[in-house]
């Protein structure tokens, strides 16, 4: 998927949402379930904690964690802040629903907006908010090989859940080819 054409067709709190999620993996009702003190960007770390869905408690333990911010998704937030300062009265919550506070229901016009600006640009996947959460496992998987890591970062309380979200992208001939040479320039015999 072309995230960066994808993300550019979307605007403000669209934009700031589909972006965090891609960058922390958190579901879609996470994401609106966020307020300003479940987020530490003044640390040597930033963190992110996971306290509550849209839906109020998080999916399952696992799920209610703190994770950690990579540099893009802080400096990310840090530019949502700004914004949201600047235009909201009562900036407690991250993406405030009509009267100040969380959604009480799934956010159904996002995923709308989503599609529509999917097909603008010529993307031929059905991309839905939870893709971003599934692209972030992947990349996650791609960059450390490990599935443990991927079950960390995504709070999935099953291994095997994190297990769907692994797919190795890359050719079968090219992981193959960069297995271990321990034959080349050793003289075989036959047995």
């Amino acid at each position: 998927m072309r995230h960066s054409a994808l993300l550019a067709e979307l605007s403000g709190r669209l934009y700031y949402k589909a972006a965090l999620a891609l960058h922390t993996g958190l579901r879609w009702g996470e994401v609106h379930g966020l307020a300003w003190t479940d987020i530490v960007l003044d640390s040597d770390q930033p963190t992110l904690s996971v306290r509550r869905s849209f839906q109020g408690r998080p999916k399952n333990q696992a799920s209610a964690a703190t994770v950690p911010l990579g540099i893009e998704a802080a400096a990310l937030l840090r530019r949502w802040c700004r914004e949201q300062a600047a235009n909201d009265n009562d900036p407690r919550w991250l993406f405030p629903g009509v009267h100040g506070r969380p959604l009480v229901r799934a956010p159904y016009a996002d995923a709308r907006k989503i599609h529509d600006a999917t097909w603008r640009t010529g993307i031929s996947k059905h991309v839905t908010p939870h893709v971003f959460r599934h692209t972030f496992g992947i990349w996650v998987y791609e960059q450390t090989g490990d599935p443990k890591i991927v079950q960390r970062l995504m709070r999935h309380a099953s291994f095997h859940t994190s297990m769907l979200y692994v797919h190795d992208r890359r050719e079968l001939s090219t992981v193959v080819d960069a297995l271990p040479r321990l034959t080349i320039g050793m003289h075989l015999r036959a047995v």
